[in-house]
């Protein structure tokens, strides 16, 4: 894809090669690296390529258009779908040891939640954010932060 348009909410929007659709490029999604991410958007312009992208989630249709197309350019999650450690269902995510690429989609005092494909997502308690460290999440982590996940025993 290209970009057709950046946005100041933090965001890119992609015409895609395959499809002549669009589709929204989060812009902490352009790296696995955050500190390389003001780099990164600071590069695009309008007909920029873009690396290989990978569809995280679709949104429905509403009433008027189409529904919200959402990818990544993050080189391990791609690299985690490739090899199937990026689930997309929760049967998928279910054997408990398993380890899971991620990414952070929300951050609470609570801990985070973890998103994955298809808007599957996974609660991760602050006990466990950072080996048994009893620290803010916030302090320890941010919004698309690429992780490691590891599914717990019920």
């Amino acid at each position: 894809g290209v970009v057709a348009r950046v946005c100041d909410d933090g965001g890119i929007w992609v015409k895609l090669s395959s499809t002549n659709g669009h589709a929204y490029l989060p812009t902490n999604h352009l790296t696995d690296t955050v500190a390389l991410e003001p780099i990164a958007r600071a590069a695009l312009r309008v007909g920029t390529p873009l690396p290989p992208l990978m569809v995280l989630m679709k949104q429905k249709k509403h009433q008027r258009g189409a529904g919200k197309v959402t990818v990544t350019a993050k080189p391990s999650l791609l690299s985690a779908h490739a090899s199937n450690a990026l689930p997309s269902s929760a049967e998928q995510a279910s054997t408990s040891g398993k380890v899971l690429a991620g990414y952070v989609y929300k951050i609470s005092a609570e801990g985070c939640v973890v998103g994955f494909l298809g808007g599957l997502r996974g609660f991760c308690g602050a006990a466990h954010v950072a080996d048994g460290l009893l620290l803010a999440p916030a302090r320890l982590l941010q919004l698309g932060q690429t992780v490691r996940a590891a599914v717990l025993p019920k």
